[in-house]
């Protein structure tokens, strides 16, 4: 029962904390729609360049515009890397509240 009592309470820090959910959902939305951007770029290209510059280039262009989907749905699936944990941080005991009369806007 004792060694419970002595082990040292873990001390979270804030830097260890995940991202916010709205923040890691911004950032897949963002992937996610910059990549479909480049998808409709390379479907107009395919267009323009079909017949007018070498096939080779053209179908590179067909390859991204289909290909694009899969990989964008992929990455903006992955989870965002969560942030970096601090290290070195100690705990600490906090000492007895001041009395109120001491504390400002107190009665004395």
């Amino acid at each position: 029962m004792r060694r419970e009592q002595d082990r040292e309470p873990e001390v979270q820090s804030i830097t260890s904390a995940p991202a916010p959910r709205s923040e890691d959902l911004a950032h897949r939305q963002k992937v996610y729609l910059i990549q479909m951007g480049i998808r409709v770029v390379a479907f107009l290209a395919t267009v323009a360049t079909w017949g007018r510059v070498p096939m080779w280039l053209s179908i590179v262009f067909v390859v991204g515009a289909v290909v694009l989907p899969y990989t964008a749905v992929l990455f903006a699936n992955s989870p965002k890397v969560t942030r970096g944990s601090a290290t070195g941080v100690e705990a600490r005991q906090l000492g007895a509240a001041p009395p109120h009369k001491n504390l400002p806007g107190g009665t004395t």
